[in-house]
C-alpha cells in the first residue's frame, strides 16, 4: 500500500491475517478504502517506522508524517484526517488464552517486511513446534 519494496515476505504477512481470520471468522483488516485500511492497520498495530514512510512511494498519498489523510477528490481542495480506533491484536482475535498464539500471528504481521520473518524463520516459531 505504502510502495514499499517487498518480496517473499508478503506472503508470510498474507498467511497471518488469513489465520487470524480462520480463527475468528471476521475479516481481520476490513475497510473499503485505501486509507481506511491503512488506519485500521494502524489502530491495530501501531504506527508505521518513519523508516518504512520515507521508503514508500506512495506515503505521501496517504500519510503525512503519522498522520492519516484522505483527499477529498469532490471539494478538490481539502483533505479529512483518519483517527485510527485502538484495539488490540489479542482483542481483534477473539482475546485467545494461548500468548504463543497471539506472539505467532503478531509476528506474522511484522508491518516492516525488512523486519517480517520468512516462511522457514516463521515455521521455527514456538507455537508452531510446540507438542
Amino acid at each position: 500500500i505504502l510502495g514499499c519494496n517487498y518480496d517473499h515476505r508478503i506472503d508470510v504477512w498474507s498467511l497471518g491475517a488469513c489465520i487470524a481470520e480462520i480463527c475468528t471468522g471476521d475479516v481481520l483488516f476490513e475497510s473499503s478504502t485505501t486509507t481506511g485500511l491503512l488506519a485500521t492497520i494502524v489502530g491495530v498495530l501501531g504506527p508505521f517506522s518513519r523508516s518504512m514512510v520515507r521508503r514508500g512511494r506512495f506515503s505521501s498519498k496517504w500519510l503525512l508524517g503519522d498522520v492519516i489523510y484522505e483527499r477529498d477528490e469532490e471539494a478538490q481542495s481539502g483533505a479529512a484526517i483518519l483517527y485510527p480506533r485502538r484495539q488490540s491484536l489479542h482483542r481483534r482475535l477473539g482475546s485467545p488464552s494461548d500468548s504463543r498464539f497471539l506472539d505467532f500471528i503478531r509476528t506474522l504481521l511484522t508491518k516492516d517486511p525488512r523486519h517480517r520473518p520468512s516462511a522457514d524463520m516463521a515455521l521455527r516459531h514456538p507455537w508452531l513446534l510446540d507438542d
